[in-house]
C-alpha cells in the first residue's frame, strides 16, 4: 500500500510538472510584424537596403524642402509686417518696397537661421523620443512607453518639441501661401513631417537592420569554413 502511495504521489508530481498546451501556447513569444528587431528577420537584407535606402534618400530631401518651406514662410512673415509697418507711417509705395528689397538679405539670413535651427531640434527629439520608445515599449508596452517618454523629457526634448511646433507654424504659413484647403493643409503638414523624420529613421534603422544582418551572415560562413578545415 505504501508503495502504491508512492507511486501515485510520484505520477500526480509527474503530471503537475508537465506543462498543458495552453500554457506552452502562452509562453511562446510572439513574434509582431511591427517589431523592429524580429519583423526585421522576415524579410531578406536586400529588400531592407532596398526600402531603407530609399526611405533615407526621401527624408533627406523632405528635411530640405522643411528648411525651403520655414525659409519661405518666415521670410515673407518678416517682408510682410516690415510692409504693413511701412504703411501704417503713411510711406509712399516706392519707399514701402525700397525699404523691403534693403531689408530683404536680413529677413532671409533670419529666416534661415531660425528654419535650420528648428530642423535640427526636430530631428534631435525625433531621434531620441524613438530611441526612448523602442526601449520602453520592449519592456512596459504601449502605454507604459508612452509614459516613459513623457517622464524622460528634458531641457534638450522640450526644446525639442518647441522646434516641432515652430516647425508646424512654418508648415501652415507656406502652403496657406498657396491655397487655403484644408485636405491639402492637412496632408501637406503631416506627410511632410512625417517624411522628414519617421520615414528618415525608419529607414535608417532598416539599413542598420540589413548591415547587422549581413555582417552575422558572414560571421557564421566563416565559422562554418573554420569548422569544416579542422
Amino acid at each position: 500500500m505504501h508503495a502504491n502511495q508512492s507511486q501515485h504521489q510520484t505520477t500526480k508530481s509527474g503530471t503537475s510538472s508537465t506543462p498543458s498546451p495552453k500554457n506552452t501556447a502562452l509562453a511562446t513569444p510572439t513574434i509582431r510584424l511591427n517589431d523592429e528587431h524580429a519583423g526585421a528577420t522576415l524579410v531578406p537584407p536586400w529588400l531592407l537596403f532596398s526600402l531603407g535606402g530609399l526611405e533615407v534618400i526621401w527624408g533627406i530631401g523632405m528635411n530640405c524642402v522643411q528648411v525651403y518651406t520655414s525659409v519661405s514662410a518666415f521670410f515673407a512673415i518678416l517682408q510682410g509686417e516690415t510692409m504693413n509697418t511701412l504703411l501704417q507711417r503713411h510711406e509712399t509705395p516706392i519707399e514701402t518696397i525700397t525699404s523691403a528689397v534693403r531689408l530683404a538679405p536680413i529677413h532671409s539670413l533670419i529666416a534661415l537661421v531660425i528654419s535650420v535651427s528648428i530642423q535640427i531640434a526636430v530631428l534631435m527629439v525625433s531621434q531620441r523620443i524613438s530611441a526612448v520608445w523602442q526601449r520602453m515599449r520592449e519592456h512596459a508596452g504601449m502605454r507604459g512607453a508612452a509614459i516613459e517618454v513623457i517622464s524622460h523629457l528634458t531641457f534638450l526634448q522640450v526644446y525639442g518639441l518647441i522646434g516641432f511646433v515652430a516647425n508646424v507654424i512654418g508648415d501652415v504659413t507656406f502652403i496657406t501661401l498657396y491655397t487655403h484647403n484644408l485636405v491639402v493643409l492637412f496632408l501637406w503638414c503631416i506627410f511632410l513631417t512625417g517624411s522628414s523624420t519617421i520615414v528618415l529613421l525608419d529607414g535608417a534603422q532598416r539599413l542598420w537592420g540589413g548591415f547587422q544582418m549581413r555582417v552575422a551572415y558572414l560571421r557564421r560562413m566563416q565559422q562554418q569554413q573554420s569548422s569544416g578545415h579542422n
